[in-house]
């Protein structure tokens, strides 16, 4: 994906948590972003959980994506890791404030190696300092607008980025709050303290005491008479319409 358009993915996530209208001077580009009036949960941010460090080695996203780091949440180890990489810097510019992001990732060969992973496990020593747009990769911020109220739904998509890039991540459910908790529920106090260190009002610790209370109430309620499908039916499902040609 273009340097640019994985940047509108970025900032795209502000929006649902910004307290007014703020204009970001990046990459030669002007971004105008306007706060919404109303969140909502999808039923699917509970029911599917995922951990991309179930599967050590997978580079998937790091070739698709540029990943913007925010510079001054890294140790500096993690910055000396990242400088190991083909690299480079942006600064980001609202009003006074400046924010510095090191990019990497967007490789383009298939074969790509990232030198970063361990060579015995895969696993990747910078995976929990990742940016923002990489904790929330199946974690949908769906916006609309309906009249003059703008609006937010926080979901998860099965499919997508699956497809795109033939991610390996197949979907669980999450049993208990105490799951949830652990597999979903941490991205968004995450994305708190990454909103904090950019130094503008916003709502994000709002917005993890909104998801946490949605997610109990649904872990407590009755359970409904109608189950939703599981993901193996769901995608067994999709699978049997694309190979008939009905997409």
């Amino acid at each position: 994906m273009p340097l640019k358009e994985c940047f509108d993915k970025e900032i795209s996530y502000w929006k649902a948590v910004i307290t007014e209208p703020i204009e970001i001077s990046a990459l030669d580009k002007i971004y105008i972003l306007e706060p919404v009036d109303k969140w909502s949960v999808g039923e699917t941010l509970f029911n599917r959980k995922y951990s991309c460090l179930e599967h050590p080695g997978c580079v998937q996203c790091c070739l698709a994506f540029h990943g913007f780091f925010q510079k001054s949440l890294l140790p500096q180890g993690v910055i000396e890791k990242i400088e190991l990489l083909n690299h480079s810097s942006i600064i980001a510019k609202i009003k006074d404030i400046k924010i510095e992001y090191l990019i990497a990732g967007g490789a383009t060969e298939p074969e790509f190696m990232c030198p970063l992973n361990d060579q015995e496990t895969g696993s990747c020593p910078i995976h929990k300092f990742n940016p923002i747009s990489c904790t929330f990769p199946l974690v949908n911020f769906r916006y609309m607008k309906r009249g003059e109220v703008s609006g937010v739904t926080f979901c998860q998509k099965t499919f997508g980025r699956n497809w795109l890039v033939q991610c390996p991540v197949e979907f669980e459910q999450c049993k208990t709050f105490e799951e949830f908790d652990a597999h979903v529920l941490w991205r968004f106090r995450k994305f708190e303290i990454y909103m904090n260190a950019i130094g503008i009002s916003h709502r994000a610790s709002e917005l993890v005491e909104f998801i946490a209370d949605e997610a109990q109430k649904f872990y407590t309620a009755k359970p409904k008479k109608k189950q939703m499908r599981n993901e193996k039916e769901r995608k067994d499902k999709l699978d049997e319409r694309y190979e008939g040609g009905l997409w």
